[in-house]
């Protein structure tokens, strides 16, 4: 039985630099979704690592004095699982790639603009503004699960 890597023909890696090799020769729908791909898991990695950091501590990570405490945690979650999730990252991208070519091609065709802008304004949107939602709605669950506010008391902001 093959593996999806196989069936994909994605050969083994091993360094980020046969990363960027890897995804270049497969082109840029498979860039853009490298990029969709990466930073939904980095933000995963973010959000499960804030939600860690609340139960073991009781402490927002933004509390005074915490952020290198924090920081400590997701860099530890990161080194283990967020290398692991690597070859998954390039997988993932090379199978939603085709998906991606969609997408900008409706953009030019809807929006009547050249493929280039088509590419800046799939990235805004997905990778930009989509990461930004998905941070915001994973810190505002994790926040709803622990029953903590995002920002501590101290910090938020003085209401009228």
């Amino acid at each position: 039985m093959s593996t999806a890597r196989e069936k994909l023909k994605i050969p083994e890696i091993s360094s980020p630099a046969q990363i960027r090799q890897l995804l270049v020769k497969m082109g840029t729908s498979v860039v853009l979704a490298y990029g969709f791909t990466s930073n939904f898991s980095n933000i995963c990695l973010v959000i499960v690592s804030w939600y860690m950091f609340w139960m073991r501590t009781g402490l927002s990570p933004l509390s005074q004095g915490q952020w290198g405490a924090y920081l400590l945690t997701l860099i530890a979650l990161y080194a283990t699982v967020g290398n692991l999730l690597r070859p998954v990252r390039v997988i993932v991208a090379a199978a939603i790639g085709p998906t991606f070519d969609d997408i900008v091609a409706w953009m030019q065709a809807k929006l009547n603009i050249n493929k280039p802008l088509a590419i800046a304004t799939t990235c805004l949107l997905i990778n930009g503004i989509g990461s930004a939602t998905l941070l915001t709605a994973g810190m505002v669950g994790a926040s709803l699960l622990t029953g903590m506010p995002i920002l501590p008391s101290s910090a938020a902001p003085v209401s009228a």
